[in-house]
């Protein structure tokens, strides 16, 4: 079983609101509190799961990049640029590859807000 944010406020005696907000950088917390934290994520290997997060907040940090053919060059480097953006903004890239047949696009509907096509 991983560890989860309630062992580390546990470990490091502070509630997982504290935590959270640490982690998230929104708050200023005292140094030694911070510190506490920081220990106790490291002692007990602490990661933060993506999904559980895109759960409790309901943003998923994620970008999906449809393109035509992943084997086309061109499509290839333009995939390639904006990985290199979505990561460097820490978000996470989804890339599919769909052949562009009529009717076919109907499948990415509920995502159409939010979606970057080629």
């Amino acid at each position: 079983m991983s560890t989860t944010i309630v062992d580390v406020a546990e470990r490091a005696g502070v509630s997982t609101s504290t935590v959270s907000r640490l982690l998230d950088g929104k708050d200023r917390v005292h140094a030694d509190t911070a510190r506490r934290v920081q220990e106790a994520v490291v002692e007990l290997g602490f990661r933060q799961n993506a999904l559980a997060r895109a759960l409790v907040t309901r943003r998923s940090e994620m970008v999906g990049l449809v393109i035509p053919k992943v084997n086309n060059p061109f499509h290839f480097e333009i995939a390639h640029g904006v990985a290199d953006a979505i990561s460097a903004a820490n978000h996470s890239l989804l890339i599919v590859s769909q052949t562009c047949y009529e009717g076919e696009g109907r499948n990415l509907e509920p995502f159409r807000p939010n979606l970057l096509t080629l």
